[in-house]
């Protein structure tokens, strides 16, 4: 299936930087098929971009990667950018055991992330079922200290 030049789900896109042939799944007939509908860049040496939609920073703490095209070895490079400035940089290696999704654990620097990148080299890859975790604006843990404050204050006090 054609996605387009991004794909959007739980509040997250994903772009296809190159803008050439863009992002695709494929269904339960193809021979493929990784188990699930993994997504995958059609470009070669095409990059995609991980954000959430409304440009707040995210945790991330694992991805689901699978060969695309076969028994290669995929080493996939992924870059965490900062708001700010700054990066964090970290390869997965896959097993090369045709399209069977293999879990790779982000390590703790990739934590308030504005934004993730990688490339899709020969031989490609798959991606799929990433675990990310929302960061709290520091205006929302202050009132949430405020109000742990409060509550332990008004504890105190019976």
């Amino acid at each position: 299936v054609d996605h387009g030049f991004t794909y959007v789900e739980d509040g997250f896109r994903f772009t296809d930087l190159s803008r050439r042939f863009g992002l695709h799944t494929f269904g339960t007939l193809e021979t493929r098929y990784s188990g699930s509908t993994a997504l995958f860049n059609d470009t070669p040496g095409g990059g995609t971009r991980l954000e959430r939609v409304d440009g707040t920073p995210f945790d991330i703490t694992s991805i689901k990667l699978a060969e695309l095209n076969g028994n290669q070895v995929a080493t996939v490079t992924v870059t965490g950018y900062l708001k700010g400035g700054g990066t964090t940089v970290q390869a997965f290696t896959l097993d090369g055991n045709a399209f069977g999704q293999e879990c790779f654990s982000f390590n703790e620097t990739f934590v308030a992330r504005d934004r993730l990148e990688w490339g899709q080299a020969s031989p490609f890859h798959q991606f799929d079922n990433l675990v990310v975790d929302a960061v709290p604006e520091p205006g929302t843990l202050a009132l949430l200290g405020l109000g742990l404050g409060v509550f332990a204050l008004r504890r105190r006090r019976k």
